[in-house]
């Protein structure tokens, strides 16, 4: 049977099982007799504990050597509080923990554990890596392969008004007010690396333990860091591309970050042979912006010289009145719409 612990002494008088102590009181008698000698008759007199007891912890604490509940030597390293508290987080049903981010958990639940244990213990020894690795099995935490999300996906994806807003909207255009399917347009991008060597993929961990419990079902993704694109040896590009549903390709949008530039400037170059396909006729456009998010001038000029002449193209190549309404889907993002919070766009 489990034994209660005593965590605040009782009343004088009563006596006490110094296997009940809780490692907590256990330090605080510790300190009281080592500071004051004269605790030591009234810990014995007042709650019959043993002189050579009472003169260990204090010994002890003078050592700077913790004292722990019951008769046995040091508790784990991680307590049952710090499991649930670990288990928990890694078992996140959207995004792990690097290992970087698992360590620095590791540690600090260590570290509270250890002040539960002795509250009193100024210094700290951190777990080793075997130590981590023995709770890692016990506790079917498990090493896989992440993909690296960025903030506006991460938000976008979490957001369940966003996906009942996008459904409800695509019901609206498409069945009840049936745009031709050339004039239902979707601008997306995404971005690719030149040079460097690696797969983009970083080492994170997560929970595989029980199924009632377990709440990953998705590929594994980690949460974007700053820093992680600074470590990679490579040079990003994001190609943005606007589509109908009949799949027609407007030109296609290069964006490159340089990060002298101020955020609300742009430069713009215009590219012949940069278009989809082989053909020396195609064209593509280069944007150079302080970061590849762009800013609202990179769209404006988008709906300006991108969106429009390609809506009015389809219109024509469709033989379709100049009356007829475009339905244009996009990520959503604030830089990507101020333009039509902030000025009427005329299509016509």
């Amino acid at each position: 049977m489990k034994k209660t612990c005593i965590t605040e002494l009782p009343p004088l008088g009563t006596k006490i099982d110094p296997s009940f102590l809780s490692a907590a009181l256990k330090n605080r008698i510790a300190k009281d007799i080592a500071t004051d000698p004269g605790k030591l008759n009234f810990y014995h007199a007042n709650y019959k504990l043993k002189i050579d007891t009472l003169r260990r912890y204090a010994l002890k604490y003078k050592r700077k050597q913790p004292l722990y509940a019951g008769n046995g030597g040091r508790p784990s390293r991680f307590d049952e509080i710090c499991t649930e508290e670990v288990v928990e987080t890694v078992n996140d049903p959207n995004y792990q923990l690097d290992q970087e981010e698992f360590h620095d958990l590791m540690i600090s639940q260590a570290k509270k554990v250890a002040e539960r244990n002795n509250p009193d213990k100024d210094d700290y020894e951190p777990p080793s890596y075997s130590t981590i690795r023995r709770f890692e099995k016990r506790n079917s935490i498990r090493k896989g392969l992440a993909e690296v999300f960025t903030d506006a996906r991460m938000k976008a994806t979490a957001s369940a008004r966003n996906a009942m807003t996008f459904a409800a909207s695509n019901y609206l255009m498409v069945e009840k007010k049936r745009i031709h399917p050339a004039l239902i347009l979707n601008a997306d991008s995404t971005q690719f690396a030149v040079g460097g060597s690696g797969a983009d993929n970083i080492s994170v961990k997560y929970y595989n333990g029980p199924k009632k419990r377990k709440t990953r079902f998705n590929p594994l993704k980690a949460r974007p860091k700053k820093e992680r694109d600074v470590t990679l040896p490579k040079y990003f590009i994001k190609y943005m591309l606007l589509m109908s549903a009949t799949g027609c390709v407007a030109e296609p949008v290069f964006m490159i970050a340089d990060d002298n530039m101020r955020a609300d400037e742009f430069r713009h170059y215009k590219v012949p042979g940069l278009g989809i396909g082989p053909q020396l006729e195609t064209t593509g456009h280069v944007l150079i912006t302080k970061t590849r998010t762009g800013n609202a001038k990179v769209f404006e000029w988008f709906i300006e010289y991108s969106l429009i002449p390609f809506v009015k193209a389809l219109k024509r190549y469709n033989e379709l009145d100049e009356s007829e309404e475009a339905w244009f889907q996009l990520d959503g993002e604030a830089v990507q719409i101020y333009i039509f919070s902030s000025k009427i766009v005329f299509l016509n």
